[in-house]
Protein backbone atom coordinates (compact mmCIF):
# COMPACT_ATOMS: atom_id res chain seq x y z
CA UNK A 1 0.00 0.00 0.00
CA UNK A 2 1.78 3.50 -1.14
CA UNK A 3 0.05 6.08 0.96
CA UNK A 4 0.84 9.87 -0.91
CA UNK A 5 -1.39 12.01 1.57
CA UNK A 6 1.85 13.64 3.70
CA UNK A 7 2.19 16.09 6.91
CA UNK A 8 2.70 20.10 7.64
CA UNK A 9 6.42 19.20 7.36
CA UNK A 10 6.39 16.77 4.05
CA UNK A 11 7.08 13.76 6.35
CA UNK A 12 5.06 10.42 6.34
CA UNK A 13 3.05 10.53 10.16
CA UNK A 14 0.57 7.68 11.53
CA UNK A 15 -1.36 8.03 14.39
CA UNK A 16 -1.91 5.94 16.84
CA UNK A 17 -4.87 5.69 19.37
CA UNK A 18 -4.77 2.00 20.94
CA UNK A 19 -1.49 -0.08 21.38
CA UNK A 20 0.64 2.26 19.03
CA UNK A 21 0.82 4.73 21.65
CA UNK A 22 2.64 2.43 23.48
CA UNK A 23 4.46 -0.15 21.49
CA UNK A 24 4.50 1.34 17.74
CA UNK A 25 7.11 -1.44 16.76
CA UNK A 26 8.52 0.63 14.20
CA UNK A 27 11.45 3.50 13.77
CA UNK A 28 9.87 6.80 13.88
CA UNK A 29 11.69 10.26 13.62
CA UNK A 30 9.58 12.32 15.65
CA UNK A 31 6.52 12.09 17.99
CA UNK A 32 3.51 13.97 18.94
CA UNK A 33 1.30 13.62 21.68
CA UNK A 34 -2.22 14.82 20.96
CA UNK A 35 -5.23 14.48 19.85
CA UNK A 36 -7.83 14.48 17.07
CA UNK A 37 -11.31 15.72 16.65
CA UNK A 38 -14.88 14.37 15.94
CA UNK A 39 -13.84 10.53 17.23
CA UNK A 40 -14.48 8.54 19.83
CA UNK A 41 -12.26 5.62 20.82
CA UNK A 42 -14.96 2.63 21.45
CA UNK A 43 -14.02 -1.49 22.72
CA UNK A 44 -16.08 -2.40 19.40
CA UNK A 45 -13.40 -4.14 17.27
CA UNK A 46 -13.31 -7.91 18.05
CA UNK A 47 -9.40 -9.48 17.94
CA UNK A 48 -9.20 -12.78 16.82
CA UNK A 49 -5.28 -12.21 16.10
CA UNK A 50 -3.94 -10.60 18.68
CA UNK A 51 -5.77 -10.51 22.11
CA UNK A 52 -8.52 -13.37 21.23
CA UNK A 53 -8.99 -15.96 18.97
CA UNK A 54 -11.77 -17.00 16.80
CA UNK A 55 -14.30 -18.61 18.91
CA UNK A 56 -13.48 -16.12 21.46
CA UNK A 57 -12.34 -12.93 20.45
CA UNK A 58 -11.21 -10.36 22.53
CA UNK A 59 -12.33 -6.46 22.66
CA UNK A 60 -9.52 -3.67 21.23
CA UNK A 61 -10.56 -0.06 20.76
CA UNK A 62 -11.46 1.33 17.07
CA UNK A 63 -12.70 5.15 15.94
CA UNK A 64 -16.05 5.90 16.06
CA UNK A 65 -17.56 9.71 14.37
CA UNK A 66 -18.77 11.95 17.34
CA UNK A 67 -19.39 15.45 16.68
CA UNK A 68 -17.67 16.94 19.90
CA UNK A 69 -15.68 14.40 20.92
CA UNK A 70 -11.76 14.30 21.14
CA UNK A 71 -8.93 11.42 21.18
CA UNK A 72 -5.72 11.14 22.44
CA UNK A 73 -3.05 9.52 21.27
CA UNK A 74 0.92 9.69 19.82
CA UNK A 75 1.01 10.66 15.81
CA UNK A 76 4.59 9.24 14.51
CA UNK A 77 6.58 10.74 11.69
CA UNK A 78 8.00 7.60 9.85
CA UNK A 79 11.84 7.14 9.67
CA UNK A 80 14.00 6.82 7.06
CA UNK A 81 14.10 6.47 2.71
CA UNK A 82 10.67 6.25 1.10
CA UNK A 83 11.29 2.51 0.77
CA UNK A 84 11.98 1.89 4.24
CA UNK A 85 8.57 4.13 5.16
CA UNK A 86 6.83 1.80 3.12
CA UNK A 87 8.57 -1.25 4.79
CA UNK A 88 6.79 0.22 7.70
CA UNK A 89 3.45 1.31 6.22
CA UNK A 90 3.61 -2.74 4.89
CA UNK A 91 4.18 -3.59 8.55
CA UNK A 92 1.15 -1.94 9.52
CA UNK A 93 -1.05 -3.26 6.94
CA UNK A 94 -0.39 -6.46 8.51
CA UNK A 95 -0.69 -5.43 11.91
CA UNK A 96 -3.55 -3.62 11.59
CA UNK A 97 -5.60 -5.95 9.06
CA UNK A 98 -8.89 -6.32 10.94
CA UNK A 99 -9.05 -2.67 10.28
CA UNK A 100 -10.72 -1.79 6.92
CA UNK A 101 -11.06 1.88 6.87
CA UNK A 102 -7.76 4.14 6.66
CA UNK A 103 -8.20 7.93 7.02
CA UNK A 104 -6.09 10.76 7.05
CA UNK A 105 -6.39 12.97 10.56
CA UNK A 106 -5.68 16.49 11.81
CA UNK A 107 -3.56 16.09 15.31
CA UNK A 108 -3.73 18.63 17.57
CA UNK A 109 -1.62 19.35 20.75
CA UNK A 110 -2.17 20.53 24.39
CA UNK A 111 -0.05 23.81 23.76
CA UNK A 112 -1.53 24.61 20.25
CA UNK A 113 -4.74 23.67 20.28
CA UNK A 114 -5.85 26.41 17.59
CA UNK A 115 -3.47 24.80 15.01
CA UNK A 116 -3.00 20.99 13.68
CA UNK A 117 0.43 20.29 14.84
CA UNK A 118 0.19 17.37 12.54
CA UNK A 119 -1.81 17.65 9.46
CA UNK A 120 -2.92 14.51 7.20
CA UNK A 121 -1.75 11.83 9.91
CA UNK A 122 -2.62 8.45 8.97
CA UNK A 123 -4.92 5.97 10.92
CA UNK A 124 -6.58 3.17 10.92
CA UNK A 125 -10.48 2.37 11.97
CA UNK A 126 -12.74 -0.69 12.15
CA UNK A 127 -15.43 -0.14 10.91
CA UNK A 128 -19.49 -1.21 11.61
CA UNK A 129 -19.21 -2.81 8.05
CA UNK A 130 -19.57 -6.07 8.58
CA UNK A 131 -19.33 -7.03 4.66
CA UNK A 132 -16.02 -5.49 5.18
CA UNK A 133 -15.07 -6.38 9.07
CA UNK A 134 -16.50 -9.47 10.05
CA UNK A 135 -14.98 -9.08 13.51
CA UNK A 136 -16.59 -5.95 14.18
CA UNK A 137 -18.26 -6.48 17.76
CA UNK A 138 -20.47 -3.58 18.61
CA UNK A 139 -21.18 -1.92 21.66
CA UNK A 140 -22.77 -4.06 24.74
CA UNK A 141 -23.09 -3.48 28.28
CA UNK A 142 -20.07 -2.59 30.43
CA UNK A 143 -20.21 -5.46 32.65
CA UNK A 144 -20.07 -7.94 29.82
CA UNK A 145 -17.32 -5.58 28.07
CA UNK A 146 -15.27 -6.10 31.05
CA UNK A 147 -15.96 -10.19 31.18
CA UNK A 148 -15.08 -10.25 27.86
CA UNK A 149 -11.79 -8.39 28.68
CA UNK A 150 -10.77 -10.09 31.72
CA UNK A 151 -11.22 -13.41 30.28
CA UNK A 152 -9.81 -13.02 26.22
CA UNK A 153 -6.24 -14.23 25.56
CA UNK A 154 -4.81 -14.73 22.32
CA UNK A 155 -1.35 -14.40 20.69
CA UNK A 156 -0.14 -10.94 21.56
CA UNK A 157 -1.35 -12.06 25.01
CA UNK A 158 -4.18 -11.02 27.35
CA UNK A 159 -6.48 -8.70 26.56
CA UNK A 160 -6.69 -6.98 29.74
CA UNK A 161 -3.23 -6.38 29.71
CA UNK A 162 -3.82 -4.35 26.33
CA UNK A 163 -6.30 -2.22 28.08
CA UNK A 164 -4.58 -1.75 31.03
CA UNK A 165 -1.40 -0.42 28.97
CA UNK A 166 -3.59 1.62 27.03
CA UNK A 167 -4.62 3.68 30.03
CA UNK A 168 -1.63 3.67 31.68
CA UNK A 169 -0.39 5.48 28.94
CA UNK A 170 -2.79 7.73 28.11
CA UNK A 171 -2.05 8.40 32.54
CA UNK A 172 1.28 9.08 31.44
CA UNK A 173 0.39 11.84 29.22
CA UNK A 174 -2.17 13.22 31.71
CA UNK A 175 -4.94 12.29 29.84
CA UNK A 176 -8.53 12.43 31.55
CA UNK A 177 -10.22 9.48 29.75
CA UNK A 178 -13.05 8.78 31.91
CA UNK A 179 -14.52 5.92 29.84
CA UNK A 180 -11.34 4.20 29.25
CA UNK A 181 -10.63 4.38 33.18
CA UNK A 182 -14.16 2.97 34.42
CA UNK A 183 -13.41 0.10 32.20
CA UNK A 184 -10.28 -0.51 33.46
CA UNK A 185 -11.49 -0.37 37.14
CA UNK A 186 -14.59 -2.68 36.05
CA UNK A 187 -12.24 -5.57 34.18
CA UNK A 188 -10.02 -5.58 37.33
CA UNK A 189 -12.89 -6.12 39.55
CA UNK A 190 -14.15 -8.58 37.09
CA UNK A 191 -10.70 -10.29 37.38
CA UNK A 192 -11.04 -10.62 41.04
CA UNK A 193 -14.67 -11.98 40.94
CA UNK A 194 -13.35 -14.53 38.95
CA UNK A 195 -10.69 -15.89 41.41
CA UNK A 196 -7.89 -14.85 38.86
CA UNK A 197 -4.25 -14.80 40.89
CA UNK A 198 -3.56 -11.54 42.44
CA UNK A 199 -0.54 -11.68 40.65
CA UNK A 200 -2.56 -11.33 37.22
CA UNK A 201 -4.69 -8.48 39.03
CA UNK A 202 -1.76 -6.71 39.94
CA UNK A 203 0.65 -6.81 36.94
CA UNK A 204 -0.80 -4.01 35.85
CA UNK A 205 -2.10 -2.26 39.07
CA UNK A 206 0.76 0.62 39.77
CA UNK A 207 -1.71 3.25 39.48
CA UNK A 208 -5.33 1.98 40.24
CA UNK A 209 -5.45 1.57 43.91
CA UNK A 210 -7.89 -0.76 45.88
CA UNK A 211 -8.96 2.27 47.13
CA UNK A 212 -10.25 3.59 43.77
CA UNK A 213 -12.03 0.46 42.92
CA UNK A 214 -13.83 0.56 45.88
CA UNK A 215 -14.59 4.25 44.63
CA UNK A 216 -15.92 2.97 41.16
CA UNK A 217 -18.18 0.48 43.24
CA UNK A 218 -19.91 3.04 45.51
CA UNK A 219 -20.33 5.09 42.54
CA UNK A 220 -18.30 7.74 43.47
CA UNK A 221 -15.77 9.88 41.05
CA UNK A 222 -12.71 8.68 39.62
CA UNK A 223 -9.62 9.30 41.94
CA UNK A 224 -12.12 9.82 44.80
CA UNK A 225 -9.70 7.45 47.21
CA UNK A 226 -10.00 7.73 50.89
CA UNK A 227 -12.36 7.14 53.92
CA UNK A 228 -15.38 8.21 51.72
CA UNK A 229 -15.24 5.29 49.43
CA UNK A 230 -13.71 2.63 52.16
CA UNK A 231 -16.89 3.49 54.33
CA UNK A 232 -19.02 3.23 51.10
CA UNK A 233 -17.65 0.10 49.40
CA UNK A 234 -15.74 -1.48 52.65
CA UNK A 235 -12.89 -2.99 50.70
CA UNK A 236 -11.51 -3.57 47.08
CA UNK A 237 -12.78 -7.23 47.63
CA UNK A 238 -16.15 -5.69 48.57
CA UNK A 239 -16.00 -3.65 45.01
CA UNK A 240 -15.13 -7.04 43.38
CA UNK A 241 -18.56 -8.72 44.53
CA UNK A 242 -20.84 -5.63 43.69
CA UNK A 243 -19.28 -6.09 40.06
CA UNK A 244 -20.04 -9.64 40.52
CA UNK A 245 -23.37 -9.23 41.36
CA UNK A 246 -24.44 -6.85 38.96
CA UNK A 247 -23.23 -8.95 35.97
CA UNK A 248 -25.47 -11.72 37.34
CA UNK A 249 -28.29 -9.28 37.24
CA UNK A 250 -27.44 -8.50 34.12
CA UNK A 251 -27.54 -11.89 32.77
CA UNK A 252 -30.81 -12.79 34.53
CA UNK A 253 -31.82 -9.79 32.50
CA UNK A 254 -30.52 -10.96 28.88
CA UNK A 255 -31.82 -14.53 29.41
CA UNK A 256 -34.71 -15.28 27.23
CA UNK A 257 -34.50 -12.38 25.46
CA UNK A 258 -32.24 -11.78 21.68
CA UNK A 259 -29.30 -11.92 24.00
CA UNK A 260 -29.46 -15.05 25.71
CA UNK A 261 -26.71 -16.59 24.42
CA UNK A 262 -24.44 -14.27 25.23
CA UNK A 263 -25.56 -14.40 29.08
CA UNK A 264 -25.37 -18.13 28.58
CA UNK A 265 -21.82 -17.65 27.39
CA UNK A 266 -20.84 -15.02 30.63
CA UNK A 267 -22.36 -17.15 32.97
CA UNK A 268 -20.64 -20.39 31.99
CA UNK A 269 -17.15 -18.04 31.85
CA UNK A 270 -18.30 -16.63 35.32
CA UNK A 271 -19.46 -19.75 36.87
CA UNK A 272 -22.10 -17.59 38.53
CA UNK A 273 -24.37 -19.46 40.94
CA UNK A 274 -25.32 -18.14 44.40
CA UNK A 275 -25.19 -14.66 45.41
CA UNK A 276 -22.97 -16.59 48.54
CA UNK A 277 -20.65 -18.31 45.85
CA UNK A 278 -20.23 -15.03 43.95
CA UNK A 279 -19.19 -13.20 46.86
CA UNK A 280 -16.92 -16.07 47.77
CA UNK A 281 -15.39 -15.89 44.26
CA UNK A 282 -14.98 -12.56 44.70
CA UNK A 283 -13.10 -12.76 48.11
Amino acid sequence: MTVTKTAQDAGLWVFGYGSLVHNPGYKYSASVEGYIRGWRRVFHQGSTDHRGVPEAPGRTVTLEAAPGAVTWGVAYRLAGDSEEQQRTLAYLEWREKQYDLRVHVDVYSRHHPDVPAVRGALTYVATSDRSRNPNYLGPAEEEVIAHQIATSQGPSGPNHEYLFRLADAMRQMSVVDDELFQLEVLVRQRMAALGLSAAEVAAAADVVTAAEVAAAAAGLPLGMAGPEAAAAAGSAAEAAACAAEKLESLCETLEGGPNAAAAGSVEAEAGLGSSDSIRSRAG
